[in-house]
Order: C-alpha cells, then structure tokens, then sequence
C-alpha cells in the first residue's frame, strides 16, 4: 500500500516491517496538504545503511555466493565459486548476481559433487566418494559371493555401477586380479594370526615335460580350532633347476616371513626324494626360523 512520510524522513535508506529489512527510496511530490516524500521498496536489492548512515550486513540470500569489497574506490562483488568480479554497489541492486550464480561453472561443480555424496554405513567410513574404498569393496564383493572375476568388464554391470555412481573408475583386469589377490591374502593371513596351533610346511618339487623349467609349491597343513585338517598354498614359485638349495631357501623363508609364521612352524617335509641329507642340511642351514624345528 502507499505510504507517505514526513519531510524530515527523506535521508531514510532503509525501515524495518515486520522484523525485515526493506530499502526504500523517498520520491518527493505534492499534494493538496503539502508536499511529501512517497516510499518505494526494492525488495532483491541490498542493504547496506539504516538511519544515520550506521552499516548494516547484506541480506539478500545471494550474498552467500559472494564476498563484497572496496577495490579503486568501487564497491565489487568477487564470487565465492569462480573467479568473476561484478559490481557490489547498492544502486545495481542483486539481480546481475543472480543471474550469474545461476549459471556459474563453479558453484555447478560443487552443487553436482555435493549430490554424489554417499551415506555413510560406519563411523569409520567417510561420508564423501572414494575411488579406493569402492574399488576394494567391489574385490570383497567377488571374493564373497564368488561372482566372474570378468565382472567388472560386462558392459550391463558397468552401466548399472555408473548409474549409482557416475565418478567411479573401473579398473583394468590385471589390476583387479592383483587386489584379489592382495585381499585374500591378507583375510587368510588374519585367519592363521587367531589360530593357536602349530604349522607343517610341505615343499613338492617337480619339473615341466621337457625338464627346461623347476617348480615350488610350498604348502602350509594345520589343525584349525575346530579340529579340523586344512591345508593353503603359501607359494608356487619356478626355480632355474630343481636343485637350487639357495634359491629354495630364500623362497621359504620369505613366505614364511610374509605369513607372519616364523614362530608357528613346527616341522619342515621335503617331498622329493631326489633331495639328499646334505642338500637338506643346506636349506636348513639359510632359514633363520629353523633352529627350533623338528624333522
């Protein structure tokens, strides 16, 4: 509705109504009864100063965008999200800032990664996408349910995966077998940390047909907690020729070392009779765990 103030209200920039801030301009004209200043609002413009020229914060909403500063006496405006500069005065009023929040490349960004974020399911996981956890989560995946070890190259599920998170990047085959790996050993090695029993390590020996190319396989046999006989492949490794004491040595003891199982072996079987007591001797000589060893 129209409002009329008294002549000695004309140096008024801004009133309060009902708790909010609304700049007026005091436009004065005549009437029968003298003359008056008639109050227009502008209600998307800024405010900056109340009666008696005191400062006063902006209010408008799109000033969250934005930082306001004097630069070569000019009132500016440097958005928040990209680097663009417009002018900050009062008098171009918000409506040029809000037309570039609305089509800002950065602010884009940030709204667009903000929309990828994922619930978190632990107090320990981030709340943000990670590229790393997805990739494990989806090795622990395969090696729970035993799905395809080519699952992840199927054109249907990468579809569907890029549905749910356009950010992920699947990985290469070589990549995926290798953290399959990496993941399994690491849950069997655990599994062998919480046993209480000792370990017999069975070392096969063997040659391909035309007898150019030697094999390790070492073996690790054990009695689980629950009494029952397993057995895991700790290794399988070639070999230059098949009576490499040395190279036999230093594949056992470094699997054992990997294994965690320096204090857990109880006895060491060589099962190849071609391996004599002084070849035997050797072996055991080189491995640092062996002095406790029964054979």
């Amino acid at each position: 509705m129209p409002l009329k103030i008294a002549e000695e209200a004309r140096n008024i920039d801004a009133i309060e109504i009902n708790g909010h801030i609304k700049q007026v301009v005091a436009v004065p004209f005549n009437t029968l009864e003298g003359p008056y200043n008639q109050i227009i609002f502008n209600d998307d413009s800024q405010i900056e100063k109340t009666k008696g020229n005191k400062q006063r914060k902006s209010w408008s909403k799109v000033w969250v965008d934005f930082d306001k500063f004097e630069e070569d006496g000019k009132q500016v405006a440097k958005c928040k999200h990209c680097p663009k500069v417009l002018t900050g005065s009062s008098k171009s009023g918000t409506t040029h800032l809000n037309n570039h929040s609305k089509v800002c490349p950065g602010k884009k960004k940030q709204n667009q990664e903000t929309q990828l974020i994922l619930p978190a399911d632990t107090n320990e996981r981030s709340s943000t996408f990670d590229q790393e956890r997805s990739h494990l989560d989806l090795v622990k995946m395969v090696i729970k349910h035993q799905y395809p070890l080519d699952l992840a190259g199927q054109e249907a599920f990468k579809n569907f995966v890029k549905g749910l998170q356009p950010m992920y990047e699947f990985q290469s085959i070589e990549k995926l077998l290798s953290d399959f790996y990496k993941e399994k050993k690491r849950e069997v090695r655990q599994g062998f940390d919480k046993l209480a029993c000792k370990f017999n390590l069975r070392v096969t020996l063997w040659k391909n047909g035309l007898g150019k190319t030697a094999y390790c396989c070492l073996i690790a046999h054990f009695i689980d907690d629950d009494w029952k006989l397993k057995m895991k492949i700790l290794a399988f490794k070639t070999l230059k020729h098949i009576y490499d004491t040395k190279a036999l040595s230093e594949i056992i003891q470094r699997s054992v070392s990997e294994w965690n199982l320096d204090e857990k072996i109880y006895s060491i079987t060589m099962d190849d009779p071609s391996l004599n007591e002084e070849m035997f001797q050797q072996i055991k000589a080189r491995l640092a765990f062996f002095s406790s060893l029964v054979h």
